[in-house]
């Protein structure tokens, strides 16, 4: 996005983007650490509100395609590879939508906190673009102050580093041998994600 300084966007608080219909909210391991802090839950509490979606290619696509657009690694399950995000209701939309409100905001996943922007490694800092679907969804771009761009720049440094985080995460939990019939269950997987210590956010002690 070239013309970053000139972007507007103002909230609207419509609650389209939670509504959207095929959307899948992706998270990482700290999306999970900070929202299962929020809803004081364990592993099994957070199995209560995330899901595991399995995505089959559309037609002239390759499960390659799929994962490039979904960003985020798929992890291994004991039902097969699938993806890990916020659980949705039985008519699409997102679990903690409230009306039009969302009910986890001081939580919500670090790509709810980016709207409308999307992030890709690029040099020294991400490449910024708007998420197609909001392109067409979303009444607040185009409306209120131009957006701040360092702060944007900022947000997109932190979901890139924390989508390394995952990504090192899928291939741990990816490579795994398969003896252990319950290696791959999803209580096991999140409490793995709850267990570990963010290398994208926090330091090791010298």
């Amino acid at each position: 996005m070239a013309s970053l300084g000139n972007f507007r966007f103002h909230c609207t608080k419509c609650g389209a983007c939670c509504k959207y219909p095929g959307l899948i909210v992706n998270v990482t391991p700290r999306d999970v650490r900070v929202l299962a802090k929020h809803l004081k839950a364990d592993a099994a509490g957070m199995l209560k509100v995330l899901g595991f979606y399995q995505i089959e290619p559309g037609q002239g696509q390759s499960q390659e395609d799929v994962q490039e657009r979904m960003v985020f690694p798929p992890l291994k399950t004991h039902r097969g590879p699938a993806y890990l995000g916020l659980l949705k209701s039985p008519t699409g939309e997102c679990r903690f939508l409230a009306g039009d409100t969302c009910s986890i905001y001081a939580a919500r996943p670090r790509i709810c906190q980016a709207f409308p922007f999307s992030f890709k490694p690029a040099g020294e800092g991400p490449a910024i673009s708007v998420a197609r679907f909001a392109t067409t969804s979303c009444p607040g771009i185009g409306q209120g102050e131009p957006v701040n761009p360092a702060k944007v720049k900022e947000t997109g440094k932190l979901i890139l580093a924390e989508i390394d985080e995952a990504r090192a995460f899928a291939r741990r939990w990816n490579n795994q041998p398969d003896g252990d019939p319950g290696a791959f269950k999803p209580a096991r997987l999140v409490g793995e994600m709850l267990a570990r210590v963010s290398g994208a956010t926090t330091r090791p002690k010298k």
